[in-house]
């Protein structure tokens, strides 16, 4: 039985029911219980009281971040879960108590809808990493990758991911996933005469750069990230 039920719903109601099925074997999972999803999961244990149900609400901030990471990288869409009201705390006894919070932020960025079916067709033609790192802890090197990708987007958290990918596989592979683009992307990300925005500032930016060269701008840096990220998750044991 699960202490815990946090309440949960998405403006793709076709992602609740793929949901369901597709984490049903992690730690972390989605019940339906009179119409309503559930997240649950055993990191909620450690949360024994009613008192504590506002660092409940960050663990699964947390969960459903990493999760809402995860479903862009493998579907390529805006969608995601979102935490409603109310919290169901089960007592020992087996008694249900609704814990209502007054105020409850929903991201709109995650929001979206995919199409009917969309998320079952798609999952029979994509690998399957969703199930696999959905559960922080297993790789430090994943976890921190997704914390990078699902924190705010700027040339830091891209550059970072980038250079720790590159540190995890080997030269070969990693020259043909960023072949066309990585070269430019670093110079972008790091250097202030390429972008006002970049790493280091206009004091530590030395040299000139190449003849005709064209900053790549920071949606492009993303979406190249994204393949990247992408790519790894795919062939990382």
């Amino acid at each position: 039985m699960y202490r815990w039920h946090i309440q949960v719903s998405s403006n793709d109601s076709q992602l609740l029911s793929y949901l369901q099925t597709a984490i049903e074997d992690s730690p972390h999972k989605l019940l339906v219980e009179d119409g309503y999803f559930y997240l649950v999961s055993s990191r909620f244990e450690p949360y024994q009281f009613p008192a504590e149900v506002q660092d409940l609400y960050a663990c699964a901030e947390r969960i459903i971040a990493r999760l809402n990471g995860l479903l862009k990288l493998k579907f390529q869409v805006q969608c995601g879960i979102f935490k409603t009201t109310p919290v169901v705390y089960v007592d020992d006894t087996g008694l249900q108590h609704l814990i209502v919070l007054e105020t409850i932020q929903i991201k709109d960025e995650i929001r979206g809808y995919a199409g009917d079916n969309f998320f079952q067709h798609a999952a029979r033609q994509l690998p399957d990493f969703l199930t696999k790192w959905l559960v922080e802890g297993n790789d430090p090197l994943v976890d921190e990758v997704l914390d990078n990708f699902i924190d705010q987007v700027n040339w830091n958290s891209l550059y970072n991911i980038y250079r720790l990918i590159e540190s995890d596989v080997k030269e070969r592979a990693f020259k043909s996933w960023t072949l066309g683009w990585g070269s430019r992307f670093t110079l972008t990300a790091n250097n202030f005469k390429a972008n006002h925005l970049a790493r280091h500032s206009s004091v530590e930016s030395h040299g000139e750069l190449p003849a005709k060269f064209q900053a790549m701008d920071l949606s492009e840096a993303a979406a190249h990230i994204v393949s990247l990220i992408t790519q790894w998750l795919q062939n990382k044991d």
